[in-house]
């Protein structure tokens, strides 16, 4: 299948027992591989993409018609279509089956999706990076090369994020690529590429007990129009999807975690 966006893999996600669930925008299709074996659901929509999984559902980006997608992992069929009038859409967060979130990348910002009804968050620089109170983002230092997480209430009246932490380049490097990963226990993970290791994704969790942070670093792979090579997927473990229309398709197993 084509590298580009929409026209291979779209998004993927890990669920608790290990099983790998991904979206297949060409043959519209929702494929899971477990124990060895892959499994196969048609959808409708055309265009389908990144994927989060919560309690045994999948929440999938849908470009046609916009929204996204409830599939149920057990029936293995399409339970509901939810509308959002969303332009580009990046991630998709469930907190819970009443509450979600998506990044509108054109223009920034997440949408809040309560009880099926969508409204933007009125601040620009947070992510579908979240708890169930509280959602979190990056913001660029111009005066230095640093990145500040920031955190705001889960609230759709504007209020200012505060800034939790600053996440500073090396003395002499500075950072090519900088977002949210997601939350391991309630503690915001970021992930980054600095200008000195290229070909190197680093991933910083910051510990909000004490305001420090521990990282590993794992190698760049090539692959299609995904966020990141690797994904902090909803089982709280690291994976990685490397790709070519050549050699076709890996996903790896990270043996690094917090």
């Amino acid at each position: 299948m084509p590298i580009a966006p929409y026209m291979c893999i779209g998004g993927f996600d890990v669920d608790d027992s290990g099983k790998i669930w991904l979206s297949d925008s060409v043959n519209r299709k929702i494929k899971s591989f477990h124990n060895k074996q892959w499994r196969y659901a048609m959808v409708s929509s055309e265009k389908i993409g990144e994927v989060d999984i919560h309690k045994n559902k999948l929440y999938i980006i849908s470009l046609n018609p916009n929204g996204y997608l409830i599939f149920d992992c057990e029936s293995e069929k399409v339970e509901n279509l939810i509308r959002v009038p969303f332009k580009t859409p990046g991630r998709i967060l469930c907190l819970n089956e009443n509450l979600l979130l998506i990044e509108e990348i054109s223009g920034g910002g997440i949408w809040i999706i309560e009880n099926g009804k969508a409204q933007k968050h009125p601040a620009v620089a947070l992510e579908a990076c979240a708890t169930g109170d509280a959602v979190y983002g990056l913001q660029q230092n111009f005066d230095s090369e640093a990145r500040s997480i920031i955190r705001a209430p889960l609230a759709k009246t504007l209020q200012e994020p505060d800034v939790i932490a600053n996440l500073e380049a090396e003395p002499g490097n500075r950072f090519i690529f900088s977002k949210m990963a997601g939350m391991i226990k309630n503690n915001p993970v970021t992930m980054s590429i600095n200008g000195n290791t290229p070909m190197q994704l680093d991933f910083n969790r910051l510990n909000n007990s004490e305001g420090t942070f521990s990282k590993i670093s794992l190698p760049l792979l090539e692959g299609p129009y995904l966020l990141s090579s690797w994904k902090l997927c909803s089982n709280g473990e690291f994976y990685g999807f490397y790709g070519t229309a050549s050699e076709g398709y890996k996903i790896y197993h990270s043996r690094k975690n917090f």
